[in-house]
């Protein structure tokens, strides 16, 4: 009989082990493979849609500052005067024609904006879309004018110091009882003409026509050479006391610093004041619907404003009735409907010469010297005297629609916790 012999020892069963480990592995590196794989896809995907947002973003914040600029811009948001929101705000032919809302960035990237609310509280919504259109991202804000006059003075001559005519004036308050508040003494002068004149209580519409600049009170004569009334509140230690940082403070909100380098909108000195405004070396003269500072180097320095206009197109003459036909096309009623009233800060001692006629608010943080024929419609506020010689004539007539017109709309700025991105 043969005998049996098995194949199967251990020695001829070698390298299954092997076999075995290599088939898993290999299934191991396929699996890590294929995941590598579908997460280097999703990450490139993640990275081209977070890219895609980014750039959707990046477009509405464009458009966003775009809207913002074209807000600040001269005319504001009704640049065509129709008294709506403009609805075409974008130039996109870079020709000067606002011919619609959307704009392609060189990226490829576009913005598109909205206007909504009112000229004075402007809603902007910039939309942008990224280049593949794909990602879209929404910027919200508000935007509002803020108001470079924000307490008005209710007298015609806020004076620190004390004023003293030697020659004429005339100090008119149609709407209220008082003409000249001062920090120290008043004296009226001499002169048959000079005179204060307040709201006439005999008036037919009176008392409503009080405070009412489109339909003013009659004026009756109330302080003179011979006679004090009422009207002059003088000698207010209060008024005296307070600092000169204070006294501007109380006016327009903010110091002076703050004020000028965010509110002024024209700057001067006190060598090229009676420039026109638009000159390469700016003045005050024809100033419109702005903002000026006139740097004449602080009190005890002078700075002539002779012979300027301010508020109005055109140089003017103001009547006996206070009209002009350059800034008031409406025969005084109401007076000065066509001013565009100025807000003027001098920055030293003031002296007018000739015939200077002034619009809106003037502000002097020295003294103010009259040696010729000055005539204001709005007010006039002096940190220092007003001092009027022997030659020079004064008038002062209170109004209080075109201090409220002063300056324009003031600059625009986004109201607080008005951002929305989301």
């Amino acid at each position: 009989m043969m005998p049996f012999t098995p194949h199967n020892f251990p020695k001829q069963q070698r390298g299954a082990a092997t076999l075995l480990i290599s088939l898993a592995l290999l299934i191991s590196i396929t699996l890590i493979s294929v995941y590598t794989a579908r997460t280097t896809i999703m990450e490139q995907k993640i990275a081209a849609n977070d890219f895609r947002t980014k750039q959707a973003f990046e477009a509405a914040d464009a458009g966003m500052e775009y809207a913002i600029a074209y807000i600040r811009g001269p005319g504001g948001v009704d640049k065509d005067a129709n008294g709506a929101l403009d609805t075409n705000i974008v130039d996109s032919n870079s020709d000067g024609t606002y011919n619609t809302n959307t704009l392609t960035l060189s990226t490829g990237a576009t913005y598109t904006i909205a206007l909504s609310g009112s000229t004075g509280s402007v809603i902007v919504t910039s939309t942008g879309t990224s280049d593949d259109g794909t990602a879209t991202r929404t910027i919200t804000q508000t935007i509002g004018s803020v108001d470079p006059l924000p307490n008005e003075p209710h007298t015609p001559l806020t004076t620190r110091g004390g004023a003293f005519i030697g020659g004429s004036a005339t100090v008119i308050n149609p709407e209220g009882k008082a003409t000249i508040w001062s920090g120290g003494n008043v004296d009226l002068g001499s002169n048959n003409s000079t005179a204060t004149m307040v709201a006439d209580p005999t008036d037919a519409t009176y008392p409503a026509c009080i405070g009412s600049p489109e339909a003013p009170c009659d004026v009756e004569r109330s302080s003179d050479k011979d006679n004090e009334g009422f009207d002059l509140v003088e000698n207010d230690a209060n008024l005296s006391a307070l600092s000169s940082d204070d006294y501007f403070l109380n006016f327009f909100g903010l110091d002076k610093t703050t004020y000028r380098n965010t509110r002024v909108e024209i700057e001067s000195t006190g060598a090229t004041a009676t420039n026109n405004h638009d000159a390469a070396s700016p003045g005050i003269n024809l100033a419109q619907e702005t903002v000026v500072w006139v740097d004449g180097g602080g009190p005890g320095n002078n700075v002539s404003i002779g012979g300027v206009t301010v508020g109005c197109a055109s140089s003017v003459n103001v009547n006996a009735n206070y009209e002009d036909s350059a800034c008031d096309n409406n025969n005084g009623d109401p007076p000065f409907d066509a001013a565009l009233p100025t807000i003027t800060i001098i920055d030293g001692d003031a002296s007018a010469t000739g015939s200077t006629t002034l619009l809106g608010l003037v502000y002097i943080t020295g003294d103010f010297n009259i040696t010729g024929n000055v005539t204001v419609v709005g007010a006039v506020i002096v940190e220092g005297q007003t001092l009027s010689s022997g030659g020079g004539s004064l008038d002062i007539i209170y109004n209080s629609r075109v201090l409220g017109n002063a300056g324009g709309e003031g600059n625009s700025a986004s109201l607080a916790g008005s951002w929305r991105d989301f």
